[in-house]
């Protein structure tokens, strides 16, 4: 299921004999724009300590009660690497957190030997690299045509934990709207500059479907709205040319019908 990001700050991270803090922090990697770690503070049992747990390791999650549990104890968690405050997140870290956990989850791989330093503070200005969530939440959105509004959101699956989608609040004249944008069509970050460049038309933004957190956020209309007209024959498959002749065929009773079956080919 499709999530999203803000909304999962704050959630308790319980290991088998309690809790260990709870989740501040997405980082992620931008080059598959994927949430590689959830970034916990700890209680003061370990005085507030930042721990990163790979989402993929969790062993069930329990979103109604704002809950993600780790299959490990509280004493692995206290002997596990742990950050200063100030101190980056380098490949060594997360190497000795594999070897900690003993995580062989499928899909959980290191960061390539060339990936920079990440900082969750500040992000280096050089990619691919582990970004933070909370440091991307207000970046200005840079669509084709000029500035589009800020990102307010990224959409996570749950799953996977991709992010498909970032959520962007339109302009204050457009009273706030916001729409999704996929995140494979973005550019690039400009870290420096806090912005997200997208190959998106800003009229193609402005005239997208609103963004309804409450409705299911697979929608081939957002796919339609916002891909290139090139993306757009990629990604929404041609109709049958059986299934549009059945349409326009005479078995049908009524233009009710009809006209019902034409909408939903139309998208």
């Amino acid at each position: 299921m499709l999530r999203s990001a803000r909304n999962l700050l704050g959630h308790r991270i319980s290991v088998k004999d309690g809790d260990i803090g709870r989740c501040v922090d997405l980082l992620v990697d931008e080059s598959k724009w994927s949430a590689r770690y959830l970034v916990v503070e700890a209680g003061a049992w370990l005085s507030g300590r930042r721990l990163f747990i790979s989402p993929l390791a969790l062993s069930k999650a329990e979103w109604t009660s704002r809950r993600m549990v780790l299959d490990t104890s509280r004493g692995q968690v206290e002997t596990a690497p742990f950050l200063e405050n100030d101190a980056l997140f380098t490949r060594d870290h997360e190497l000795d957190l594999f070897r900690h956990y003993g995580w062989s989850v499928g899909g959980l791989e290191p960061i390539s030997e060339a990936a920079p330093r990440a900082d969750l503070s500040r992000p280096p200005p050089l990619g691919p690299a582990l970004r933070s969530v909370n440091e991307m939440l207000s970046y200005g959105l840079e669509a084709e045509g000029g500035p589009a509004g800020h990102v307010d959101d990224l959409i996570v699956d749950d799953d996977t934990w991709l992010l498909p989608y970032v959520v962007a609040e339109s302009q204050s004249w457009l009273t706030g709207r916001k729409v999704l944008v996929p995140t494979d069509q973005i550019l690039g970050v400009d870290w420096d500059d806090r912005s997200v460049e997208v190959a998106v038309p800003i009229a193609a933004i402005e005239e997208a479907p609103e963004y309804d957190p409450s409705a299911p956020v697979y929608d081939t209309r957002v796919l339609r709205a916002l891909a290139s007209p090139l993306d757009r024959a990629e990604r929404v498959p041609a109709v049958p040319a059986w299934l549009s002749d059945l349409v326009a065929s005479d078995m049908w009773g009524t233009r009710g019908l009809r006209a019902a079956l034409a909408r939903i080919i139309q998208g």
